[in-house]
C-alpha cells in the first residue's frame, strides 16, 4: 500500500493491490473521513508509490502492465472515464513544484526527468553497479534546482541508507548524511515549502521519528519520535501532516501538535 497527501493536506490517495487480479486507487478526504474517487482495475496487477500532481487535480503512480510486465510512471486525472496514460518511464516519480517536469527512478539505478509538455526524458545521474546503491525515495526541492533523495546500500562494509541532494541538471551530487552502522533507518524525504529544511523519515522499525534536516545536512532537529507500531506512508509538501498507518487504519496525524502531546485522528 502506498499513500500520498494532495498539496493541501485535506486529500489523501490511497494505492495498492486489491485482490489476485486487480489493483485499485481510492482518493480519501481527510476531514470527513469519505472515499471521493475510486479507480479500480485489472490493466495493473500491481500499482506501487502514488502522488499527486502539483495542481491536485491528477495522479500520477508506478503501475505493472499486464501487456509487456514492466512498471512505468501512469497518470489519472480524476474526473476522466478514459483511464490512465503512460505518463513516463521508471517508478518513484516526484513532480517539481510548478508541474512542468517529473523526476522518476528509470532502469539502470538512474535519475530521469521528463518535460510534461513535450515528453521527453533525460538522465541526469547513474548509479554504477560498482556502487551497490538502489535508490529508494526522490523528492524535488521548492524552488525547483534540487533533487533530495535516498539510496540504500553497502557502504564500509554494512548495509545503509544515504541522504543525497544533487542539481536538477545532474551536478553537484553531495551526501548529506549516512546510518550509522546498525543505526536509524531512513525511510522517506521530503523538502519543506521554504526549501530550508527536509522532513526525514527515520529510526528503527518499533520506533519511527521524523528529523529536520537543513539543506546543506549540518543541522538536525527531532522534534517527533518515539512512533512505536506506526509506519509513516507519507508527509505533507509543508510537513505539518503525515498520514501514518496503526494496523490496517490509516489516521491524519498533525505533526506541529504531536510534538507534545502526541495526538492522531482517525480518518
Amino acid at each position: 500500500m502506498s499513500v500520498s497527501l494532495d498539496p493541501t493536506g485535506q486529500k489523501a490517495v490511497i494505492g495498492g493491490i486489491l485482490d489476485d487480479r486487480h489493483s485499485s486507487i481510492h482518493v480519501v478526504d481527510l476531514v470527513s473521513g469519505k472515499v471521493q474517487n475510486t479507480f479500480t482495475t485489472e490493466s495493473f496487477p500491481s500499482i506501487g508509490e502514488v502522488q499527486w500532481t502539483s495542481d491536485g487535480k491528477s495522479i500520477s503512480f508506478d503501475g505493472l502492465s499486464n501487456q509487456d510486465w514492466t512498471v512505468n510512471t501512469y497518470i489519472w486525472k480524476l474526473g476522466l472515464s478514459s483511464g490512465p496514460q503512460l505518463l513516463a518511464p521508471g517508478i518513484i516519480a516526484t513532480w517539481s513544484l510548478d508541474g512542468s517536469q517529473l523526476a522518476t527512478v528509470t532502469p539502470g539505478n538512474s535519475i530521469s526527468i521528463t518535460d510534461r509538455s513535450t515528453g521527453n526524458s533525460k538522465v541526469i545521474i547513474a548509479f554504477d553497479k560498482a556502487s551497490k546503491k538502489t535508490i529508494v525515495a526522490l523528492d524535488w526541492s521548492p524552488d525547483g534546482n534540487w533533487l533530495v533523495l535516498i539510496t540504500l546500500g553497502e557502504n564500509r562494509g554494512y548495509v545503509s541508507h544515504q541522504l543525497y541532494r544533487i542539481q536538477a541538471n545532474g551536478e553537484n551530487l553531495q551526501l548529506l548524511f549516512d546510518d550509522p552502522p546498525q543505526g536509524p533507518i531512513l525511510g522517506d524525504a521530503r523538502w519543506i515549502d521554504d526549501g530550508k529544511w527536509m522532513a526525514v523519515l527515520m529510526g528503527t522499525s518499533g520506533d519511527l521519528g521524523i528529523k529536520f534536516v537543513s539543506a546543506d545536512g549540518k543541522f538536525v532537529v527531532e522534534p517527533l519520535k518515539g512512533l512505536k507500531d506506526i509506519a509513516i506512508m507519507d508527509i505533507s509538501d509543508d510537513a505539518s501532516r503525515a498520514v501514518v498507518a496503526v494496523g490496517r487504519k490509516l489516521y491524519s496525524l498533525n505533526i506541529l501538535e504531536a510534538i507534545a502531546p502526541l495526538s492522531i485522528q482517525e480518518v
